[in-house]
């Protein structure tokens, strides 16, 4: 049977926890990146809609 010392059961748990942390953030800056890719794709229809009605306006008079 293989004794591991305090200090490398230490070492592995801080290990895991640095893992578990660079996950979640890479979650984190995806997240953030899906909503900005949302928000532009809203902010880019409504700019369409309005030059498309602009236009509309322009070619009735």
């Amino acid at each position: 049977m293989i004794h591991t010392s305090k200090q490398e059961k230490d070492r592995r748990k801080l290990e895991k926890k640095k893992a578990k942390q660079k996950i979640k953030r890479r979650k984190r800056m995806n997240a953030r990146i899906d909503r900005m890719i949302s928000l532009l794709a809203v902010l880019v229809c409504v700019v369409f809609s309005v030059m498309e009605v602009i236009e509309n306006r322009e070619n009735k008079k």
